[in-house]
């Protein structure tokens, strides 16, 4: 992960899943689960984190 250009934030998130330490309902942004806002704006989880 030290060589990712990604923001810190989604190489946590990414490391978080892949381990699966937990799913995207479980994450919260601004009282909304990560899983909704994907399907709300319709984007990758790249783009709604850097828009967080």
């Amino acid at each position: 992960m030290e060589n990712s250009h990604k923001q810190s934030m989604v190489k946590i998130v990414f490391y978080l899943l892949n381990q699966q330490m937990c799913q995207l309902e479980d994450i919260k942004v601004n009282e909304k689960s990560l899983a909704e806002l994907l399907q709300e704006t319709n984007h990758d989880l790249e783009s709604v984190l850097a828009n967080e």
